[in-house]
């Protein structure tokens, strides 16, 4: 019967060899108890967060032997809220949205979660503010009285407009905002029935890239003395300068701010998945830099500092890679 058993693994070893994918990293003791299935958070159609999530479903299914499926959400603030109630176990975060449900602030009054736990930062979004062409929007002061698109609703990108026009005194009274996710924004910004819209991504956004090379729109900057506000110390935001000529007919740098973007993972997943999800991550990390551009800056030094606490599962790799004492 042992013989028999051995014989069985090692065939299933050299199909998964044959196969060209990796043997799973999940000992067979803990891949008995270890799930089969599993849900990671992403975003709105045509946005970042859905497409790193989707990356994300791919490597972590193909190096744990689950089953791993990105879900399609508004962003962040509905992540963080599935992942309170256990209807997700992991999710794309960023720091802002994170913060705000540790403190039961915003659309977590009623939802607060302490519980997410991080896998690795993965990039620092920028904020976007495109408005269109020929509409006389030169500087923040003139969104007031505009239709402008602000994410959808309890999204990360509502949330950071909310907090960034509040920086520039502006509110939700002054604008007629529309709730909605990236792809219905624009097709309402192309049929001119908005002056704006927001995004956090990191740079160059092909959508917002599309825009500007049709003279459909353009990108303006923040006022100084918001961003100054806005990235006071302890503040989960960093100033960012968008490089000029990054998008076409920028002729110069846009002045914004970012905000660190990470893999999140529930605190009550095990160490040991925890720790195979860490590993799958950075043992594929060129072949994540070939598909998408947001990881082509990220090094295991800047993984480890993410913003949100490790889940003692990755802080467990980085320990062994030399990353962390």
């Amino acid at each position: 019967m042992k013989m028999f058993r051995r014989t069985v693994v090692a065939l299933a070893m050299a199909a998964l060899i044959c196969s060209g994918l990796s043997t799973p990293f999940l000992s067979e003791a803990h891949a008995a108890d270890a799930p089969k299935f599993m849900t990671i958070g992403g975003g709105s159609s045509g946005g970042t967060f859905q497409v790193v999530a989707n990356l994300f479903a791919q490597v972590l299914s193909k190096e744990s032997g689950i089953k791993v499926t990105a879900q399609s959400t508004t962003g962040a603030g509905q992540n963080i809220i599935l992942m309170g109630r256990k209807d997700l176990e992991m999710g794309i975060v960023d720091s802002l949205t994170n913060q705000k449900a540790v403190n039961g602030e915003d659309q977590f009054k009623q939802h607060p979660n302490k519980d997410v736990r991080a896998i690795s930062l993965v990039y620092t979004q920028a904020f976007h503010q495109l408005v269109r062409t020929g509409e006389d929007i030169n500087k923040m002061s003139d969104l007031v009285g505009r239709t402008l698109v602000v994410g959808g609703p309890a999204s990360g990108t509502e949330l950071q407009t909310k907090t960034i026009y509040a920086a520039h005194g502006i509110t939700y009274d002054d604008i007629k905002p529309q709730f909605l996710g990236i792809n219905e924004g624009l097709d309402l910004l192309r049929n001119r029935q908005a002056d704006g819209e927001t995004a956090v991504v990191p740079y160059p956004f092909s959508t917002f890239t599309e825009l500007t090379i049709t003279n459909q729109g353009k990108l303006i900057s923040l006022d100084e003395d918001a961003i100054a506000k806005l990235t006071t110390p302890g503040s989960p935001f960093v100033r960012l300068t968008i490089p000029a000529e990054v998008y076409s007919n920028q002729k110069e740098p846009i002045h914004t701010v970012g905000n660190p973007t990470v893999l999140a993972i529930d605190a009550g997943v095990s160490d040991d998945l925890a720790y195979t999800f860490t590993k799958a991550f950075w043992e594929n990390i060129d072949w994540l830099k070939e598909q998408h551009h947001a990881f082509k800056n990220l090094t295991l030094e800047d993984a480890a500092s993410a913003p949100i606490p490790l889940h003692p599962g990755a802080a467990r790799y980085y320990k062994e890679v030399g990353v962390l004492k």
